[in-house]
């Protein structure tokens, strides 16, 4: 853990060594969804959009099925804001990005979420990145013509950025860089 809180030690360390770092370590995910869930939410508790049921077959009693758990919902003048933390890199020109499953879930979270009928819904996939000059950078956008609001953005997280505000050793006013993030998704997605 000390190592991606930015010990000392990894200060020095190439750029290389630092990338390999949150690219490939098995227990990163937990951080890192812990890092944006600190940064972004902190005090978020209840995590958890409804459950579906389970119909056996034939006739067996109707039990709790499948009950979705997203990282981070925000609250954004009219918008909600679902974040799913991605513990993976996306690296230039590589096939490092959102996969399918990613943006499918997203879709699905979009459906389940108890938001008033005029409240947007956006919806961020937020992998760690390193040397940006701001905390939040849009990659793009993938949607469904076919599905009303089924934008689900990309956007890189600089890695550093996040983990000195966590620590609190660097001021970042996190609120309006996501109420900015929001607004800069929105005229976005008019655009499409």
């Amino acid at each position: 853990i000390g190592a991606f809180l930015g010990e000392r030690a990894l200060i020095a360390a190439a750029h290389e060594v630092r990338e390999e770092l949150i690219s490939y370590t098995r227990d990163f995910e937990d951080i890192w969804e812990q890092v944006l869930r600190d940064l972004m939410a902190p005090g978020l508790k209840k995590r958890t959009l409804p459950s579906g049921e389970w119909h056996g077959w034939p006739g067996s009693p109707v039990k709790k099925g499948i009950q979705p758990e997203f990282d981070i919902r925000l609250q954004s003048e009219d918008a909600s804001v679902l974040v799913d933390a991605k513990d993976y890199r996306v690296l230039n020109g590589s096939k490092w990005q959102g996969s399918s499953g990613d943006h499918y879930k997203q879709i699905i979270y979009r459906q389940l979420l108890d938001a008033p009928d005029d409240s947007r819904v956006v919806n961020i996939l937020a992998f760690p990145s390193l040397g940006q000059d701001s905390l939040f950078a849009v990659r793009g956008c993938h949607h469904w013509k076919e599905i009303p609001g089924s934008h689900v953005f990309e956007v890189t997280v600089d890695y550093d950025l996040a983990v000195k505000r966590w620590l609190r050793e660097a001021s970042v006013d996190v609120h309006l860089e996501v109420s900015n993030l929001v607004k800069q998704l929105t005229n976005f997605a008019s655009t499409l």
